[in-house]
């Protein structure tokens, strides 16, 4: 099967017609392993389940997250294009420390490519977490740090010591608590290529809009999904 005619097939959820291919042996040609990635990089949950049940190996940290999910069923398939998260699985986090107890789907990086050498360039962070319950309210937290760096900065990132943002550096994100806003900053970053991982620290400040909780900092280290 050509690789433009597996995606028309997927486009139109014609899962049938795929699922023959599989069951019939049908020869792909191109790496199916790219369209898994694809899948996870856009997190279409449907496809990914279509090919982990048609035995798609998981390629990334993410990935392997997410399989275990189906594996356990704690991502259940509703129809062919959403799944839901079984609510006896969600952690309630409401006599917790939040940002101690949260746990990681998913980090992302990814830095603009040089156009010219001495050119600044885009850097973002985005953090996806896991849904918690918080004195009965499901809540969902996903974090993007948007900034520009420069040859030294970068150098830094990708340093033993990281690097230590300046205020405006970069833009601070944000979370909702009991329906109130609070801002989220982003205060250093170590990025290792060979070991493929990311470190960071950053500060959820709930005291910005009196939420009636501590500012509390996270630090983390995870293994990266995509990095450039």
């Amino acid at each position: 099967m050509r690789e433009e005619y597996f995606w028309i097939l997927y486009e139109n959820k014609e899962f049938d017609k795929l699922q023959r291919a599989f069951d019939n042996g049908l020869t792909f040609e191109f790496d199916i392993e790219d369209a898994i990635l694809q899948a996870s990089y856009a997190d279409d949950y449907s496809l990914m389940y279509f090919l982990w049940k048609n035995g798609a190996k998981a390629e990334t940290p993410y990935i392997e997250k997410i399989f275990e999910k189906f594996k356990v069923g704690e991502l259940q398939y509703k129809n062919k294009e959403s799944f839901f998260i079984r609510e006896d699985n969600i952690k309630d986090l409401s006599k917790k420390n939040i940002v101690a107890s949260l746990d990681i789907i998913k980090v992302f990086y990814s830095i603009t490519k040089k156009i010219e050498e001495e050119q600044d360039r885009e850097i973002e962070i985005e953090i996806q977490f896991e849904p918690f319950l918080y004195q009965g309210q499901k809540t969902i937290w996903e974090v993007n740090f948007v900034g520009v760096v420069n040859l030294k900065i970068e150098k830094k990132i990708f340093s033993s010591q990281g690097y230590f943002f300046k205020e405006g550096d970069v833009e601070s994100s944000s979370v909702y608590i009991k329906s109130v806003h609070s801002p989220v900053d982003l205060r250093w970053i170590k990025i290792d290529k060979e070991r493929s991982t990311i470190e960071l620290e950053i500060l959820f400040d709930f005291e910005y809009e009196k939420t009636g909780l501590k500012n509390q900092p996270l630090k983390l280290k995870e293994a990266l999904d995509i990095y450039n």
